[in-house]
């Protein structure tokens, strides 16, 4: 699949900040995370999402359900 969002070569200092909380909640960077380190406020708000999530009761198997049904039904092929 062909990246449509290039990755940020160079991080500003907010974008290294919000790109270490990413590799400490996800174990490293992602290519969805460099997408988002356009706009380190979206990725902050991924993250708080994704914590929020953690805290909501759900199973990590049911969270991932979710997920890939969320892929499925978006077309996600990645």
């Amino acid at each position: 699949m062909t990246q449509r969002i290039p990755s940020v070569d160079t991080d500003s200092p907010e974008q290294a900040a919000v790109q270490r909380r990413v590799a400490k909640v996800w174990g490293g960077k992602l290519n969805i995370s460099d997408a988002m380190a356009h706009n380190p406020a979206v990725l902050d708000g991924v993250l708080s999402l994704w914590a929020a999530l953690d805290q909501s009761g759900l199973s990590a198997e049911d969270r991932e359900v979710i997920c890939v049904d969320m892929a499925v039904q978006n077309g996600c092929h990645y």
